[in-house]
């Protein structure tokens, strides 16, 4: 609830509080979602304690920890960074069929860069996405975009990512957003906001930034810092790298021009969308001509 938001006021912190206390009281779940909850903020603070909680769930034979500690070798988080290592970790958490390790592996085969990692992540990610995996379909879109261990196919890789988002993929929702708006497609600009925006109220850090970009820019959505600041801060409460760029962003600007100011910058026409659907106009000379390369390592 605290979490999320959902049925109380969104608080970190108290959320936090909540599963320490769950995990004193022996529960092996909290301690996961706790070690998630520490590995989204990106807290250097933190780290001795995730290491702690990995050896915990190691002591007491929960494979979750073969998971998380695969994670940290990936990163180089607590642990020197080692793919082999953590590449084998994962493996074992596969075997004993353990929640979003397969995700997990497939994200650690395309960080190798070798040719056989990358066919081994399309073979296992096409194997789930027949089955309708979002996160299997998310990835092989990712793959299909950019011509990585499968031929590229960027339309096939979108209609992967529409079919990602049905199923309930936030990632595909903010990867089919970053390509639109790396090619300025006012069309797939006009798809991608819808479930963004959804994924956004349920809570996803990356589509809450985004959301709250557009709508503190004035770009596809209603010029309005005041609603631009609340979504940034509350993905920068799950997430350090939003907490930096939302300081960097904001500066002194959070007083009364960011609560009262709502006039559209002069580059963009806006759609006036009370729900923040409609998309700009964006003029010819902002045209990217480098797609976004679609694969992004876990942050």
């Amino acid at each position: 609830m605290y979490l999320h938001g959902k049925g109380a006021e969104r608080d970190v912190g108290k959320a936090s509080e909540l599963l320490k206390l769950a995990a004193q009281n022996g529960s092996t779940l909290a301690y996961t979602d706790l070690f998630d909850v520490l590995w989204e903020s990106d807290d250097e603070s933190a780290e001795e304690e995730k290491v702690q909680i990995v050896e915990y769930l190691a002591s007491v034979g929960e494979p979750e920890a073969q998971r998380l500690r695969g994670r940290m070798l990936r990163h180089g988080v607590g642990v020197e960074k080692d793919l082999e290592k953590a590449i084998e970790c994962i493996r074992v958490a596969v075997d004993a069929n353990v929640a979003r390790a397969l995700p997990d592996l497939c994200d650690i085969l395309m960080d190798t860069g070798t040719e056989d990692a990358a066919k081994e992540m399309v073979s296992t990610a096409t194997r789930y996405a027949e089955l309708n995996e979002p996160w299997a379909l998310n990835r092989l879109a990712n793959a299909r975009m950019v011509g990585i261990g499968t031929e590229k196919d960027v339309e096939e890789g979108l209609r992967l990512h529409m079919k990602a988002m049905e199923y309930g993929s936030a990632e595909s929702a903010r990867d089919f957003y970053d390509y639109a708006d790396s090619i300025k497609d006012v069309k797939a600009l006009e798809k991608a906001i819808g479930p963004l925006r959804r994924f956004a109220e349920h809570g996803d850090p990356d589509c809450m930034m985004r959301i709250g970009r557009m709508h503190w820019e004035g770009y596809c959505a209603p010029y309005d810092r005041a609603a631009g600041l609340e979504w940034m801060r509350a993905a920068a409460s799950l997430r350090r790298e939003y907490r930096q760029e939302l300081g960097s962003l904001v500066g002194e600007e959070t007083g009364a021009e960011a609560r009262d100011e709502r006039r559209p910058p002069a580059n963009v026409y806006l759609c006036n969308s009370t729900e923040g659907r409609g998309c700009a106009h964006v003029q010819e000379e902002d045209r990217s001509e480098d797609p976004r390369a679609f694969h992004r390592s876990e942050e």
